[in-house]
């Protein structure tokens, strides 16, 4: 269900479901989903054997290049390298 969908039940613009999710959370729609993805993906790293390019695919991320890009913007490592700081690798 997109943002669409949920603005269309709800009866109000896209613009004001943004704005109303932006109030009450502080950020929005999109960076509360990609900050769910990225906890998501930790714990698949730290957890499973599941590849980077596994868990970006799981997530529903572009490709693994893209998946390790906002993964190393959020986290400061790259997804191989938190799953070996995790590991005490």
């Amino acid at each position: 269900t997109g943002l669409k969908e949920i603005s269309a039940r709800l009866f109000i613009s896209r613009a004001h479901l943004i704005r109303l999710f932006k109030e009450q959370k502080g950020i929005t729609p999109y960076q509360f989903i990609l900050s769910e993805k990225i906890k998501v993906a930790k714990a698949l790293l730290s957890s499973t054997e599941l590849s980077v390019k596994s868990i970006a695919d799981k997530l529903c991320f572009a490709d693994e290049h893209y998946f390790s890009h906002l993964f190393k913007q959020k986290t400061g490592l790259s997804p191989l390298k938190y799953k070996a700081k995790k590991r005490g690798k």
